[in-house]
């Protein structure tokens, strides 16, 4: 198959570059179409033992992995995946990072990686999120999107029927500069034990529209050095997870050796 540059009406997207094909390899064999190198890539070795376990064989094309680049300097290697299943549902149990409206590909892909790293493993997008496929969100993330469990709502109402009906009670923080937001280092004081959180982020420019600081939803805010009027939508998703997940639940959220699932 002649493989082009990426559009957003393809069955298909594509991971440049060597740390984040590595992961698309590992984590998502069952979107796998197709894995190509450079021969001037030094671990061709490495690339072509990691695809053939995930049931592809890897070729020798470097005039398509420049075309498929656009001017981005040695990516050396290009995985393709197929769009259809990547969506995965979210964990009922888990906490959850929402993402409402994100607009921006880098923010995305950053935040992806951070998620992964401080053990937030369920993703929702909801609304008119820019898209995951975009070959700069796998490389933004470091193919930390293909580990995550990322799933995609038209509005937040429907993510709401499905993960905070009442028997799947849920705590609903949203991120927002409002005047009864709760500071970030308090909220570890209104923790329910027995019920799992969401972390509400929204649009870069708008922020969450004024519904997220009523109930259901308990409005939390960044302390900040008021020299500044907002920090940037990735480093606030980043330092709410870090300082979210120094607060764990009941035992069933750890695993045996006490680590945060």
């Amino acid at each position: 198959m002649a493989y082009k540059l990426y559009h957003k009406d393809a069955d298909y997207s594509y991971v440049l570059g060597p740390f984040p094909a590595f992961e698309c390899l590992k984590w998502r064999p069952d979107l796998l179409l197709a894995a190509y190198y450079d021969p001037a890539f030094r671990e061709i070795d490495k690339f072509c033992k990691l695809a053939e376990k995930s049931g592809i064989k890897s070729e020798a094309a470097p005039k398509l992995i420049n075309k498929l680049a656009h001017g981005q300097k040695e990516p050396y290697v290009a995985v393709i995946y197929r769009k259809d299943g990547f969506f995965r549902s979210l964990s009922p149990a888990a906490d959850h990072i929402v993402l409402h409206s994100i607009a921006n590909s880098g923010n995305l892909g950053t935040i992806l990686r951070s998620a992964l790293a401080f053990n937030f493993a369920d993703i929702a997008l909801i609304g008119n999120c820019v898209s995951c496929f975009l070959p700069e969100i796998a490389k933004a993330s470091m193919g930390a999107m293909f580990a995550l469990n990322i799933e995609y709502f038209p509005t937040m109402s429907d993510y709401l029927r499905r993960y905070c009906a009442s028997e799947n009670k849920r705590q609903l923080f949203s991120f927002c500069l409002s005047p009864t937001a709760v500071n970030l280092s308090a909220i570890a004081t209104q923790f329910k034990q027995d019920e799992p959180r969401s972390l509400i982020f929204g649009n870069e420019g708008q922020g969450l529209a004024p519904e997220f600081e009523r109930e259901p939803y308990t409005p939390v805010i960044i302390e900040q050095s008021p020299a500044v009027d907002s920090l940037n939508l990735a480093i606030a998703a980043s330092i709410a997870m870090y300082n979210v997940k120094k607060y764990p639940l009941n035992p069933a959220m750890t695993d045996q050796a006490g680590k945060i699932k």
